[in-house]
């Protein structure tokens, strides 16, 4: 069964994306939090007491306040991220396990890596055998074709014309020969 490499990224993309999201909200609030108690702990080297009353705060207590919406707010965050993580963890213990189709995925990133690095050595060594212009068009094409396009006609077109900017700009802009 050979599956591409669009189908594997639309089939394991979303709930990686989602955990790893999930996950970065959830570290991300916690520095806040911790920097907002941080923060609290320095803030009032004076030792300043709030001041309620109709003239608000005061310079010496602003900070403190400030300090208290972030802490609120980066405890709300949290919450809602650790949230979001516990939930995708049950939904990922409900659909079971997808290991499989991860290391498919892995793999396959792997092959194309590979094959990348291939056609460029092979790129590389025809520079000097082949014209610029042909072997550049043709790695251009045959890595599009590697990163999953389909459109063949008119990519073969967008090639050709990245291949003619780069030798324009090559040897009328750098003055550079060919």
């Amino acid at each position: 069964m050979a599956i591409h490499l669009p189908q594997l990224k639309k089939r394991c993309f979303p709930e990686d994306f989602k955990l790893h999201e999930s996950l970065k909200n959830l570290l991300t609030s916690a520095l806040i939090l911790i920097l907002g108690v941080v923060s609290l702990l320095n803030v009032n080297p004076t030792g300043a007491k709030l001041v309620y009353g109709v003239d608000g705060m005061t310079f010496e207590t602003f900070p403190v306040g400030v300090t208290f919406i972030l802490i609120g707010l980066a405890s709300v965050y949290f919450i809602i991220s650790g949230l979001k993580v516990l939930a995708y963890l049950k939904e990922k213990a409900v659909i079971g396990n997808q290991s499989q189709t991860v290391q498919d995925f892995k793999r396959l990133i792997y092959l194309q890596r590979l094959a990348i690095v291939i056609g460029l050595s092979l790129y590389a060594f025809s520079l000097g055998k082949i014209n610029f212009l042909i072997s550049t068009a043709l790695f251009l094409y045959f890595t599009g074709l590697l990163l999953g396009r389909r459109d063949y006609i008119k990519f073969a077109a967008l090639s050709v014309a990245g291949a003619i900017v780069v030798y324009l700009l090559f040897v009328y802009f750098f003055k550079l020969a060919l």
